[in-house]
């Protein structure tokens, strides 16, 4: 939970779009280093992330 509450956005771009659905790709920074997550909304507080 520390990452999540302390990571610093660097960038949000589209990385697939189709059908109404788009996945976003988020860059992060934390302790120094730079992290990316896929992250598909899936409503108004609900998302699915996965960290690469």
């Amino acid at each position: 939970m520390l990452y999540i509450r302390e990571r610093k956005l660097i960038r949000k771009d589209t990385a697939f779009k189709c059908c109404r659905v788009e996945i976003f790709e988020y860059q992060y920074q934390w302790q120094g280093k730079e992290y990316k997550e896929l992250q598909l909304d899936l409503g108004k507080k609900d998302k699915v992330g996965i960290l690469a």
